[in-house]
């Protein structure tokens, strides 16, 4: 972005308390435009495919328990450099809670039956070579794919602690 394009963002959160704060925030940092304000996950995927935002802020809800079940989120990636003379990827950061395991699922046409798991690195320039990532810890873990995803967005799935961890 340069230093005078505010970021184009649009804010998914289902809680209204938090959404109203959240709303607010963004509009008083003039870094930020706030495209949308949106409840439900599925009508802020369809207006992220036509609004074409910069930055989606979503499912930030810190609520007992934080994923009350196994569920799905859609997040965006950024393109870093690959395995020296090797293809681009795309870091996927996501929030993860100790005992939760996370798959990453791309589209590359956004058709509702073309999503597909995707294998990924747990680092920039490691062999991508696991479908699943259980955390150990709460805290943040930057994921690494290959394939670019239509228009740069991901699905994130996780499971509960003690869900079946088997291969997608």
């Amino acid at each position: 972005m340069s230093a005078t394009a505010p970021w184009r963002t649009v804010l998914i959160e289902s809680q209204t308390l938090l959404r109203n704060a959240l709303a607010k925030a963004i509009r008083l940092d003039h870094r930020f435009e706030l495209l949308a304000e949106l409840e439900d996950g599925v009508q802020g995927r369809e207006f992220c495919l036509r609004l074409n935002p910069s930055l989606v802020v979503s499912q930030f809800t810190p609520v007992e328990p934080t994923y009350p079940n196994g569920g799905s989120l859609v997040v965006a990636s950024s393109t870093v450099a690959g395995q020296t003379g090797g293809n681009p990827r795309y870091r996927i950061s996501i929030t993860t809670y100790q005992g939760y395991s996370y798959e990453i699922y791309g589209n590359p046409t956004l058709a509702d039956l073309s999503w597909g798991a995707l294998p990924f690195s747990s680092s920039q320039t490691g062999t991508i070579n696991r479908n699943i990532y259980t955390a150990t810890s709460d805290g943040t873990i930057d994921l690494y794919v290959e394939a670019n995803s239509a228009k740069g967005f991901y699905y994130v799935s996780f499971r509960v602690p003690g869900a079946n961890t088997g291969t997608p």
